[in-house]
């Protein structure tokens, strides 16, 4: 609900950005179809940001869940387009054992090599046979993960979320411009 308070905040930002700049600068007017343009733009990025948002939530709750001790199962680079890693590992909950697989995070960016190696990287990390720390949902142990941090794209995309209300604010701010005959 946060992300859906900082967006509107945003919009609420751009608007007097453009009051308080209007008598410093020239004028700015806009077509009537780049303020619909920014406003489509925000409220898709604002969903996104809202998505992404959430996405972070449920990381950090994954911080307070119980941990155990768990062992690297298997450890392979799957992944034709864009090579990834997949760590399996092994844990105990009580008198049950459980198997999972985590996927692991590449950059969003960058060539098939880069890609490559960065899951590479991971790979020589989770040797099979690795001690690791295992987290496990409390209400559904069967569901664990190994790595605990979101990527970088899971802070990004709010932001940007946040940066596209505040530019669809200031051009809703903006008067229309009129073509002259």
């Amino acid at each position: 609900m946060l992300i859906v308070y900082l967006c509107i905040g945003g919009l609420a930002v751009g608007v007097v950005i453009r009051f308080v700049a209007g008598p410093f600068v020239n004028v700015v007017k806009v077509p009537p179809w780049l303020k619909i343009l920014g406003v489509l733009v925000a409220l898709v990025a604002s969903y996104a940001a809202f998505v992404k948002f959430r996405d972070l939530e449920a990381y950090r709750a994954r911080r307070h869940w119980p941990v155990t001790q768990g062992t690297v199962v298997s450890s392979a680079i799957a992944g034709d387009l864009a090579p990834h890693p997949v760590v399996g590992f092994q844990y105990t909950v009580g008198d049950s054992t459980y198997i999972d697989t985590t996927f692991l995070h590449t950059p969003g960016f960058g060539n098939e090599s880069r890609h490559m190696e960065v899951a590479e990287a991971w790979i020589h990390e989770y040797p099979k046979g690795r001690l690791v720390d295992v987290s496990y949902d409390p209400t559904n142990p069967g569901r664990a993960y190994i790595y605990l941090t979101p990527p970088w794209v899971d802070y990004f995309v709010p932001g940007l979320g946040v940066f596209c209300a505040v530019v669809a604010g200031f051009l809703l701010a903006c008067p229309v411009s009129r073509k002259s005959r």
